[in-house]
């Protein structure tokens, strides 16, 4: 299996998974250095959702496409997500802030922003299933001149779909528009899983022969001056086109510095690993995170001093996120080879590495 992999997408989803660990660092002790949030945003999910759709091969019918997206993602969410729960009840120095039945319900319903563990997880399956059919039409017409012109609007005309809804759409009776298993996260997914595609079929020798290293030099100040512009001149976006120009502007950059520096970094055993074990990762951080953030850093930092120097918070967060990367390597390895069906294998040992 391994001989098969590409290693500057492992690269990609290793630096991914790290942002995603930086990211939830904050939910425990409230250190959450919005300068960092402000950059890793830009690229952390989509970065997922690229390598998604380069990776994506669709030689099967739907049904079989369903039972193995089923497997690779709809059962590990499921165990890792109830398990997340339970340990969290069970591990906790603040039980008052827990009610067991009630964060089931709400994992169940999975509406974003209300009790939804691993939900990224989750929403990339639902995001699977019109992937498949968007994927078979491109196939038809993929000898058309111009169809990796008009994929791109398509992608474009995705998100657009996806911030109107957000703008314009009211709240629900639980307090915002997001529905049920991240139904409205579709468009957006789609999209950058596209892109993804794309790429791979039409665009990737272009890319790579214009995002050399020294492109960084022009992409790189230009992409950290847009993404902080907000800040540095204090203004906010009042209009949902505005947010959506923006937001393509700032992924599609993120997206750009991203690949390229994947491309042209060496890997190496810890890389690749964490690369190649993102979904245990996904599951088994929470666990490290919430055992880490409160037993250990309360007794080895002083979290008030933390909390009030963004720098200080920063480095923090960085350094959480490393240390459970390490830290993980046995739990992955272990269950890799006994526990397979957390991997998205399935129960059979027969997919181990």
């Amino acid at each position: 299996m391994s001989k098969n992999r590409v290693q500057w997408i492992d690269t990609m989803k290793f630096y991914c998974i790290i942002f995603v660990m930086i990211s939830h660092v904050g939910n425990n002790n409230d250190i959450s250095p919005t300068f960092l949030s402000t950059f890793y945003n830009c690229f952390f999910l989509t970065g997922f959702l690229f390598a998604s759709g380069y990776t994506y091969s669709n030689k099967h019918s739907f049904f079989q496409h369903l039972k193995h997206k089923t497997v690779q993602l709809l059962l590990p969410w499921a165990l890792y997500s109830y398990l997340i729960i339970l340990f969290n009840n069970l591990v906790t120095r603040h039980p008052e802030n827990h009610n067991l039945w009630k964060e089931l319900l709400d994992n169940t319903l999975q509406i974003r922003k209300i009790g939804d563990e691993m939900w990224f997880v989750l929403a990339l399956f639902v995001a699977y299933i019109p992937f498949y059919f968007v994927v078979k039409i491109y196939e038809k017409n993929r000898d058309r001149k111009n169809v990796g012109g008009i994929s791109i609007i398509a992608s474009i005309l995705m998100l657009f779909l996806y911030y109107a809804y957000k703008w314009y759409v009211p709240a629900f009776s639980w307090g915002n528009n997001n529905m049920p298993w991240h139904i409205e996260y579709i468009p957006y997914a789609v999209s950058f899983m596209l892109l993804g595609f794309v790429f791979k079929d039409k665009l990737e020798s272009v890319f790579d022969s214009v995002a050399t290293l020294s492109s960084m030099f022009v992409v790189f100040p230009t992409f950290m001056l847009i993404i902080y512009s907000p800040y540095l001149f204090n203004y906010t976006i009042s209009s949902w086109i505005a947010d959506t120009v923006f937001s393509i502007v700032k992924h599609s950059m993120g997206l750009w510095l991203l690949i390229t520096v994947c491309k042209h970094q060496r890997s190496n055993c810890y890389i690749s690993f964490v690369g190649k074990n993102t979904l245990n990762y996904f599951g088994l951080h929470r666990y490290t995170n919430n055992i880490i953030c409160n037993y250990i850093t309360p007794i080895l930092f002083p979290l008030d001093i933390v909390r009030g120097v963004p720098a200080l918070a920063a480095v923090y967060a960085i350094s959480v996120g490393v240390i459970e990367s390490v830290l993980l390597i046995l739990p992955c390895h272990i269950i890799n080879r006994n526990i397979p069906v957390l991997a998205g294998k399935g129960f059979s040992k027969r997919g181990k590495r």
